[in-house]
């Protein structure tokens, strides 16, 4: 529901949003009584030509401790506060407690002065307070434009008469933040200030502001209590009623429009509904009207009566309504307001439930879900809550809870809709002929219970209808308050398409007829009996009906009837693509005493009467021994054909009874046909086949075509053979092999043709199965003629896929070297999808190209398999080698040698198949077992060898090669004194000390005076102290000179003994 103009079929239109509005013109005033802390009504969205009803405006409109449903408080002042305009406002508390013996009380007043209550701000407790200063109350009024001539902009017109209680005294009253001047008032008894209020007000909100000094206290910190307490006088001096509806202006929730209602407004007429009938069964029954917040398509009752939630929606229920159904806001405070005027305390019964799906809630009157106003941590489905209240009063007032709806006895407000919706359904079409139901909704809204009337006469909501013409049908529902509404719905009449079939047809069996229908359908004719349009077909050897049928673009369908007919009277022996001998055929059961049954021959079957009386299994055996069998009857035409054959043959009494070829004698209660046909039809005769004694396996046909179950042995009677012209054989199922591969064949048995029977394959073999080996994809084709030259085929598909070559190519290794298989298999016209490997020492792998560590050396045989897409495969096995590592060569060397240029000789012990590497100082290397070679200083040092044994090197070993001897001396320096006095400390120079043996070279020492005392070479005496002939030399100076190669050197030695 919406507030204004609801575009729904449900509530569609104007809502007045006022409980009981008062206003007050020219010279009428309005008076309230007023104390400092604040008592108002929440903000209401009025009817634009209502105005505000002063008892409501008053402060403390609720349960004490509440919040005030309309004032509001500014924050402390501690000096002259700004103007009210701009400032922020919070709520205020309803309290009468703060001091109490001090404030004035309320419920003392006088009436009607006693219409209210004290406020203080809701941010603390004003008996507790400390706080001293300035606070303003404010107060918001909404005003209406222009009324009959009267304006709220003239001052004077609209006047707000207040009387009002302050502690400690009111400062100052404001119109929309122009000061009035009016000031005093106390909280105590007699200390009430009045407040005439005049305007000029303007169209719309309106502020009334209130202005409170709070005087500190004594002692700083001590309880300073504050409050305001206003309350209007409701009265008015006279009975003004400016529309003239008999209705004063103070009851008028209309002013400025003459209503017809009690309430000064005009009700509601979209609907036609009877209201006064409406405000008649609700009054009755106790309810209380809510006209402030009536609709065009609502009208609202207070129930006061305490009931559950169930017992309220079933009394509400009972007078054709529901509980309310809340759409906006503006409904919501429309609601809270009424229920205020109404002085509405305790929570109420709405019509929100989740009674059918916990947790969905829905209305009652089947609403949409489009507003919500749930307390706060509601719902909380505490216990079954499944029903719905509203607060009128209380922290919260105008909020939802959820209850157990069979508990809480409440009232309730019961919303009555006078905006019935009914659907006569979508429009329909057609085809002439042909009828439609139609079908219109159940009601919804209104009022029920309700009444159905169609524009052709039928009074319920289901209508068949069969027009001839496209026809408007309309349908009017009425409630029970005779609220009425309609809807329409168009039923399109189309013609049917024109459809012939063409002449009826007559043929000799086994000749084909094609049917083709024509007209104008859009769509494909579609014939009966599983005939296709314009294909030839063979009929059935009988007069048949084929139905063609044909639907135009409008889905309309229309049918055309011709008869097709098989005579044998003039036609030839009819073809047969077996190759039947007919004439042998009928020679051969005449011959036997059979009587042909001509009206019932087909392609694939000629039909015989024995007209020897034998048992059922005796007149079967009589068939076989003609390669025949009793009949198979496979559908109600064959069924009547046959009844039809044997009237003409004059047996239709009730004892010419006939053997077929139904039994059950292989599996009691299966029963099969001895041709072994498919069981596509039966038409056992009432109470049958009931197997009475047990025993009954074989079956008779009655002259009324009805089957009947007896006993095989027992019963003689004639019987009816077919003789099958239409043999089946089947070659197998196509066959799938890999060259190379043989395959059997077996075409198996020959079925519904006359026994024996010879086969003969392709391949020229006679037998019924035969085993070929084809080098490539082939059809393979196999007959089967019976004993009259009826002859079948078929043909199998041997299917040769190729098979894969498997290769592939691995080098031998070293153990522990990772030996590489590369896959080299081939296969024509398939894929190769599998590779399986199997590497001879238990592992495997299913890559195609693998890779395999041999943990031990040995010779090891690898397996690959392929595999192709087809299944084929091939194997391919190779010897692969993993090598031993050969043991490190054992050295032999002759190192170290004297001198430089010596010969040196390393070896390594001979090893079989062996490759030998040596490696040496400067890039030095042979493959030679043995090696040798000058010495020479760079090739002193660590020579390396190893071995290679079928590729496999073997661990190194290696040996030092050094020389003792060298060309250079040993040092750079010589002694320069000997000291030859036998204490064995330098008494010689011995040049050997000094230069290798490998080096020749020559020392001579001169004395001062210029001769050679003494010469050494490579080995010789070494330097004493004496002269060439032994004689000592005297302590002093000597020369010497050292001579080695091309290098000389000279110094002074001295001798000190």
């Amino acid at each position: 529901m919406q507030i204004g103009q609801v575009t729904t079929n449900m509530k569609n239109t104007t809502l007045r949003l006022s409980t009981d509005i008062f206003y007050s013109f020219h010279k009428k005033t309005v008076s309230f009584f007023g104390f400092v802390g604040l008592v108002l009504l929440s903000h209401l969205t009025v009817f634009s030509q209502t105005f505000p009803n002063p008892a409501t405006l008053s402060t403390g409109q609720g349960a004490p401790n509440t919040i005030d449903p309309l004032w509001l408080a500014s924050p402390w002042y501690s000096s002259n506060p700004p103007n009210p305009m701009g400032l922020t406002y919070i709520s205020t508390l309803i309290n009468n407690s703060c001091a109490p013996g001090a404030w004035v009380d309320p419920a003392t007043l006088p009436a009607p002065v006693n219409n209210g209550n004290w406020i203080t701000g809701s941010d603390g407790n004003c008996a507790t307070n400390t706080n001293s200063g300035y606070r303003y109350f404010r107060l918001t009024l909404n005003l209406p434009a222009d009324c009959n001539g009267f304006s709220v902009t003239v001052a004077g017109n609209y006047v707000l008469d207040l009387i009002g209680y302050a502690d400690n005294t009111i400062t100052d009253v404001f119109i929309n933040g122009n000061s009035t001047g009016i000031s005093g008032g106390s909280y105590a008894p007699g200390g009430q200030l009045n407040i005439n209020l005049q305007g000029p007000w303007v169209v719309g909100t309106n502020y009334v502001d209130v202005l409170v000094f709070n005087s500190p206290s004594a002692n700083p910190g001590d309880q300073n209590p504050y409050g305001l307490l206003l309350v209007a006088n409701a009265t008015t001096s006279d009975g003004m009623d400016t529309d003239n509806d008999g209705v004063s202006n103070l009851d008028d929730l209309c002013p400025c429009e003459a209503g017809t209602n009690p309430y000064g407004c005009t009700d509601p007429s979209l609907y036609n509904c009877d209201i006064d009938a409406i405000r008649q069964a609700f009054v009755t029954a106790g309810c209380i009207e809510m006209p402030g917040c009536s609709s065009d398509c609502s009208i609202y009752f207070l129930n006061p009566q305490q009931m559950t939630g169930s017992q309220a929606q079933a009394f509400a229920q009972n007078l054709g309504a529901n509980l309310v159904s809340i759409q906006s806001q503006d409904e919501n405070d429309c609601i809270l307001s009424s229920l205020s005027t109404l002085n509405q305390t305790g929570v109420i019964w709405i019509g929100f439930s989740d009674e059918v799906t916990e947790g969905s809630f829905v209305w009652y009157d089947q609403s949409p879900i489009v507003y919500t106003n749930w307390a706060p941590g509601e719902p909380n489905q505490s216990g079954n809550e499944d029903c719905v209240q509203i607060y009128p009063t209380g922290a919260n007032p105008g909020t939802w809870n959820d209850l157990s709806c069979g508990s809480s006895n409440s009232k309730s407000i019961i919303e009555v809709n006078l905006c019935p919706v009914i659907n006569a359904g979508n429009d329909v079409s057609i085809c002439i002929g042909n009828s439609t139901t139609l079908n219109a909704s159940n009601t919804l809204f209104g009022s029920a219970p309700y009444t159905y009337t169609w524009s052709n006469g039928p009074i319920v909501q289901s209508n068949p209808v069969t027009p001839t013409d496209t026809t408007i049908y309309s349908i009017v529902t009425t409630d029970r308050y005779d609220c009425t509404t309609s809807d329409t719905v168009v039923v399109n009449v189309m013609d049917l398409p024109l459809v012939s079939a063409g002449p009826d047809v007559v043929v000799c069996p086994e000749e084909t007829v094609t049917l083709t229908g024509s007209g104008d359908v859009t769509n494909a004719y579609a014939w009966n009996n599983g005939i296709t349009n314009g294909t030839a077909f063979t009929p059935f050897a009988q007069s048949t009906d084929y139905i063609v049928t044909g639907t135009n673009g409008n889905n309309c369908v229309n049918t055309d009837t011709v008869n097709v007919s098989v005579q044998l009277d003039g036609c030839p022996n009819f073809p047969n693509d077996f190759t039947c001998d007919i004439e042998a055929i009928r020679a051969a059961f005449t011959a036997a005493g059979c009587v042909e049954m001509v009206g019932c021959v087909s392609e694939c079957s000629i039909y015989f009467l024995n007209q020897q009386s034998l048992s059922g299994s005796a007149a079967q055996a009589f068939a076989q021994n003609l390669g025949a069998n009793l009949v198979s009857i496979q559908s109600q035409d064959e069924n009547d054909c046959i009844v039809s054959s044997l009237v003409n043959l004059g047996l239709n009494s009730a004892a010419d009874v006939i053997w077929i070829g139904y039994n059950d004698e292989t599996t009691e209660g299966t029963f099969a046909w001895y041709d072994q046909s498919p069981i596509t039809f039966t038409n056992w005769a009432s109470g049958e086949p009931n197997n009475t004694g047990g025993d009954e396996d074989c079956v008779q046909i009655y002259p009324n075509g009805g089957w009947n179950d007896l006993p095989c042995g027992i019963g003689n009677a004639r019987s009816i053979i077919e003789v099958n012209l239409c043999p089946v054989m089947n070659a197998g199922a196509d066959q799938v092999i890999c060259l190379g591969e043989t395959v059997n064949l077996d075409a198996g048995n020959t079925i519904l043709g006359s026994s024996p029977y010879t086969y003969a394959w392709n391949t020229g073999a006679q037998t019924q199965s035969t085993t070929v080996n084809p080098t490539q994809t082939s059809d393979f084709d196999v007959s089967s003629t019976d004993r009259y030259g009826c002859t079948t085929a078929d043909t199998l598909t041997v299917t040769v896929n190729s098979v894969p070559n498997a290769a592939f190519q691995a080098n031998n290794v070293c153990v522990g070297t990772t030996m590489n298989f590369t896959n080299q298999s081939t296969v024509s016209g398939d894929v190769i999808t599998q590779n399986d490997w199997a590497f001879g020492d238990a592992n495997t792998s299913t890559l195609e190209d693998p890779t395999h560590t041999y943990a031990t050396s040995n010779t090891y045989n690898v397996t690959l398999t392929v595999t192709t897409a087809n299944g084929c495969s091939d194997t391919q096995t190779e010897a692969v080698t993993v090598y031993p590592i050969p043991a490190a060569p054992i050295l032999t060397n002759n190192s170290p040698v004297q001198c430089p240029g010596d010969l040196v000789v390393l070896g390594m012990n001979s090893t079989a198949g062996a490759t030998y590497y040596w490696s040496g100082p400067n890039n030095y290397s042979n493959q030679s077992q043995s090696i040798s070679f000058q010495s020479s200083f760079e090739y002193e040092g660590a020579y390396t060898a190893f071995i290679e044994v079928n590729g496999c090197p073997s661990p190194t070993a290696s040996t030092l090669v050094s020389i003792l001897g060298s060309y250079e001396s040993t040092t750079g320096e010589f002694p320069n004194v000997i000291t030859p006095n036998g204490d064995g400390a330098n008494d010689v120079l011995n040049m050997d000390q000094f230069f290798n043996p490998c080096l020749p070279y020559t020392l001579q020492i001169w004395n001062r005076w210029g001769n050679i005392v003494y010469e050494q070479e490579f080995a010789g005496v070494p330097f004493e102290g004496k002269d060439k002939g032994g004689n000592v030399l005297t302590d002093g100076v000597y020369f010497y000179r050292l001579k080695f190669g091309d290098t000389e050197k000279t110094g002074y030695i001295t001798i000190v003994r």
